[in-house]
């Protein structure tokens, strides 16, 4: 140790952080997409389907509840294997399912 603070230290000039933010940051916009989309067609919901405004709200906590649970499923196993190995289990899944997804036959 050179007895310079940890901060102080430059971290290198690595391109592939730039890229990895970025897709942090994707992944981040999309996924807060998903829970946001009843807000913009909640009027055509209304006009064109005849939904009440307590479906509307019943829509938009449905949404909800797949995040709160796998919130407190996946806390459980971080704290059981850690966080990079279940970073890295999820992320072979969700590429499994998309792969498996583009595999399915368009009608």
């Amino acid at each position: 140790m050179t007895g310079e603070p940890l901060m102080s230290r430059s971290r290198g000039s690595s391109p592939w952080r730039w890229w990895v933010l970025a897709l942090a940051a994707v992944a981040v916009s999309s996924s807060y997409y998903e829970s946001d989309v009843i807000g913009p067609i909640a009027d055509l919901l209304h006009r064109q389907r005849g939904f009440t405004q307590s479906q509307l709200g019943m829509l938009n906590g449905i949404i909800s509840i797949p995040n709160v649970a796998l919130a407190f499923f996946s806390g459980l196993l971080i704290d059981r294997f850690g966080a990079a190995r279940v970073a890295l289990w999820t992320a072979a899944v969700g590429m499994l399912g998309a792969s498996q997804r583009s595999a399915l036959p368009t009608h």
